[in-house]
């Protein structure tokens, strides 16, 4: 009977995966018994490494893009290490449009979006009002928020003073009443965020303000993170926000403003907010591009929502149409220049960041 229950609950989980993702491919020679100690191994290390417990398919999946020798996957990994000798970490391109529900999302995931929420934490006190914004879906989506400090350096200060936030980030969260881990971690701040959003749903940062501006405009963490993490991060201005309850998408016919539509609908669908979707007239086709996205919602869940078309400077026409629908929320498409040309040209969402006192869920 114990034999038959691992089989059954243990052994066959592992090897659908498997199949799934069709993974004998990436290893010529071996068998999926070869594969499924390699993958429980790799499944130890990676819990280890998060404190998190990961499903099976996704430990295969990471497991096939780390070690598999398909091409697809001999390629990337040649890829990414030439870039790295090539570029500094924050002109790097980041991963395309739709990563995040093709690496998180599959036909046995159960109905939310959010399971997994990856906060990170500084200490600060503006810091602690990302936290009270992640709380907010968590409860909404019944998920569990994943505290992560970064120390730059390995010292007893550093330790002592990262357990002391890791300490607040429970405190915080019992009183609140969210499922919660944490995990102090050294190393560079941006990368280590990047490299765990992968094991996240969606990655909360707070913006930092000094005398109502943002600091350290470009080149920041949060613009490392929101280019380069496979995953929606949710940037939360440091000033208190209110619950959501209105939501607007600005729209723009973007692969990733694309993205936005499907958590526009999931949080119509399960949050029950009202929404906006925003098109600013930068074309001749701004109608239809703005008709395509209300098409969507209506077909993708029957919800009504209300439509504006704009005209004006982009990012102004934003925080215009935002305060006039008194939407909580902006959902907006990532940043679609090179990270190299963004450097040069600036970047809207950079634009909207400035000038935000509401928080901005960035789609990937």
């Amino acid at each position: 009977a114990a034999v038959t229950d691992w089989y059954d609950n243990v052994y066959m989980p592992v090897v659908e995966a498997l199949r799934r993702e069709n993974m004998l491919e990436d290893f010529p020679g071996h068998t999926e018994g070869d594969l499924y100690f390699w993958i429980i191994e790799h499944a130890h290390y990676v819990r280890e490494e998060t404190g998190q417990p990961i499903s099976s398919w996704e430990v295969a999946r990471d497991y096939a893009r780390r070690f598999g020798r398909a091409p697809g996957n001999l390629w990337q990994r040649f890829r990414r290490r030439l870039m790295a000798l090539l570029l500094p970490s924050h002109l790097e391109p980041g991963p395309p449009a739709g990563t995040w529900r093709s690496e998180r999302l599959n036909e046995e995931a159960p109905l939310v979006l959010f399971r997994d929420i990856l906060v990170t934490l500084t200490g600060a006190e503006t810091g602690w009002l990302a936290l009270s914004q992640a709380a907010e879906i968590a409860r909404r989506e019944g998920g569990t928020l994943r505290g992560l400090h970064v120390m730059r350096e390995d010292s007893t200060e550093a330790r002592a003073r990262g357990q002391a936030i890791l300490d607040e980030f429970a405190f915080r969260c019992d009183a609140i009443g969210v499922p919660h881990s944490a995990k102090l971690v050294v190393g560079d701040v941006a990368e280590e965020i990047v490299d765990r959003a992968r094991w996240a749903d969606l990655v909360v940062i707070n913006q930092r303000r000094e005398h109502g501006q943002v600091v350290e405009r470009l080149g920041t963490i949060f613009q490392e993170v929101a280019a380069h993490a496979a995953r929606p991060v949710l940037a939360v201005p440091g000033i208190r926000s209110g619950c959501i309850h209105r939501v607007m998408l600005a729209f723009d016919g973007s692969p990733e403003a694309r993205e936005g539509l499907h958590l526009l609908c999931h949080m119509l669908d399960k949050w029950g907010v009202s929404a906006v979707v925003l098109t600013v007239a930068t074309s001749n086709g701004a109608q239809q591009i703005l008709d395509e996205a209300v098409t969507f919602v209506r077909e993708c869940q029957g919800h009504e929502v209300t439509a504006r078309l704009e005209s004006g400077p982009v990012a102004e026409t934003i925080i215009r149409v935002l305060g006039e629908e008194n939407a909580d929320l902006l959902v907006m498409g990532s940043y679609r220049h090179p990270p190299l040309l963004k450097a040069v040209l600036g970047s809207m969402v950079d634009q909207v960041l400035r000038e935000a006192s509401f928080p901005v869920l960035i789609s990937r």
